[in-house]
């Protein structure tokens, strides 16, 4: 619309830059009602499973509390004040020790230690 399609008449005026308002807001809580499902599947697809709600609903996300404010950092701990916890190692458990075990090589003929590229089996592992 060009400012000679305009009317000069100011109520009139008055009424189109409402109805543009009231269409920007309503634009505005369409964009956040999106941002919000949005949010919400990201969430329930890709966040842990501790984040996932037992309520369908989600209505506790509408009544979040908004995060507190930076507070003073807190002084670190001395050293030696909490004690580290056990680390529980992870892999394989070790073989028992009454196991027998035998070592045994092999040593291959030179005319098989080639490889299908020709190089020697020695020369390829470097």
């Amino acid at each position: 619309m060009t400012s000679a399609e305009l009317p000069d008449d100011i109520v009139t005026l008055k009424g189109i830059a409402l109805r543009e308002y009231q269409r920007a807001e309503q634009e505005h809580q369409r964009a956040e009602l999106f941002k919000f499902r949005l949010e919400k599947l990201t969430r329930r697809y890709f966040g842990q499973s501790s984040e996932k709600s037992q309520a369908p609903s989600g209505q506790q996300l509408l009544f979040a509390l908004p995060q507190p404010e930076a507070t003073a950092p807190v002084p670190p701990a001395m050293a030696g004040d909490t004690p580290q916890p056990k680390r529980h190692g992870g892999g394989r458990k070790k073989l028992p020790p009454e196991l027998v075990r035998h070592r045994i090589e092999y040593t291959v003929p030179e005319d098989e230690r080639r490889c299908s590229c020709l190089l020697r089996r020695s020369d390829a592992a470097v």
